[in-house]
């Protein structure tokens, strides 16, 4: 009976490492380790003597009102069908605060090591993606099967390029940037963490994912300027930006899939006007498509419903000749429109607030990693409709309520 309370009282935690590590991997293990983490937390016991408490902060409320209006939305949408199953989607939303806030002992968990869960699963997921590239190179001698959609073997590749993003960002946060000790880690040898990173940026090219090109750029920039001004590694640097350079100018011969997306993205965007409606290219047909919702969120200042959207996208696709849209079902490319022509201006007002609140206060406590986390997925959301699938509402809502009670001060331990 000991042995089982032990197993109960700890599964929790491991479970919170299972989750971190499989986000890269696999959406069903991860939706299991979930579930399985729920149901866990119930049975562990423990609770929080002042739940109620804490769940009236800011940083964990704003998070279960987003989800309320989601809720509300349900009875003004006329496809209640497709309601509720968008609700099951966000349902972490909503679960992670919650349980968060329920169990004591996550409190205590070292978010460091959970963290280091995460990188590890996505140093594991970029591996089996080549490894799986290389076996269908193999057989067709096709290179296209190292980039996009044929890397990506588990995600999308934005989705796969942000986690990649993130885990860097973990990497220079804890070992180069405040050098925590983690010894029971592999990755606290400097080396090995140099070859990772390369590594990494590496993944990021071959996914091609736009969004992930100008993450890791925007992040190299960062890191270079850190080198510079407050590491006074000159040389350093500027040896890293003539390599990075070089790069660059390679980038047609070396990643010509990559860099024939990169130049379609940057032609689409100078001809904005001239771009034809039944064209498929990503970058043009996003900015149609973030036109249309920005119009259909004026005709809709209220929200459509959260079950409505998709339906009221696919008529405006087809009215306004955007055939290929229509085709593929797409949504509106960017969280912000979505919410807001999900649940009106005033829930994109409320969205806004959940990340400027966290923003604020993790850079008024110096809690550099979690504003990192937040300015991440805030970029990631102007190219995806992450709250639409689980792999983005599961990866903001863990991390989130992760950072939020182990980072906070107002957030005390008993």
């Amino acid at each position: 009976m000991q042995i089982i309370r032990e197993i109960t009282k700890k599964a929790p935690y491991y479970l919170t490492h299972l989750i971190a590590f499989t986000l890269p991997l696999s959406a069903k293990l991860v939706s299991l380790f979930v579930i399985l983490f729920f149901i866990s937390v119930l049975f562990a016991g423990n609770y929080q003597r002042e739940f109620l408490k804490t769940i009236k902060k800011p940083i964990f409320y704003l998070p279960l009102i987003l989800y309320g209006y989601y809720f509300i939305s349900i009875f003004f949408s006329e496809n209640k069908q497709v309601a509720w199953f968008d609700l099951q989607v966000k349902l972490s939303l909503l679960l992670f605060p919650l349980f968060v806030c329920l169990h004591q002992d996550f409190r205590e968990y070292d978010y460091k090591k959970i963290l280091i869960s995460f990188v590890e699963g996505c140093i594991a997921a970029c591996s089996v993606a080549l490894f799986l590239s290389s076996v269908k190179y193999y057989y067709s001698f096709d290179s296209d099967n190292f980039f996009y959609t044929s890397l990506s073997y588990a995600l999308h590749p934005s989705y796969l390029a942000m986690y990649v993003v993130f885990s860097t960002v973990i990497l220079l946060y804890l070992f180069d940037f405040n050098s925590f000790d983690i010894k029971a880690s592999f990755l606290g040898n400097k080396l090995i963490r140099l070859f990772i990173y390369a590594f990494f940026s590496v993944v990021i090219v071959m996914l091609s994912s736009k969004s992930g090109i100008l993450s890791i750029a925007l992040l190299i920039a960062f890191t270079l300027l850190y080198l510079m001004l407050v590491k006074k590694k000159i040389l350093l640097a500027s040896v890293s930006i003539l390599f990075i350079s070089l790069v660059i100018i390679l980038l047609p011969k070396i990643a010509p899939y990559p860099y024939s997306r990169l130049m379609a993205a940057f032609t689409a965007v100078e001809n904005t006007d001239n771009f034809k409606k039944e064209n498929d290219e990503g970058t043009g047909e996003r900015m149609m498509i973030w036109k249309t919702s920005h119009k259909l969120i004026h005709e809709h200042p209220f929200g459509v419903g959260v079950g409505d959207v998709k339906t009221v996208l696919m008529v405006e696709y087809k009215n306004t000749g955007m055939l290929i849209a229509a085709k593929k079902h797409l949504n509106c490319h960017n969280q912000y429109l979505q919410t807001g022509l999900a649940i009106g201006i005033a829930g994109l007002i409320l969205f806004i607030g959940m990340l400027l609140f966290p923003m604020y206060t993790s850079l008024k406590n110096k809690e550099y990693l979690f504003m990192a986390f937040i300015l991440l997925v805030s970029f990631n959301f102007l190219f995806e409709s992450m709250f639409e699938t689980q792999a983005g509402v599961i990866f903001y809502a863990f991390f989130y309520s992760l950072f939020a009670v182990r980072y906070l001060p107002q957030i005390k331990k008993q």
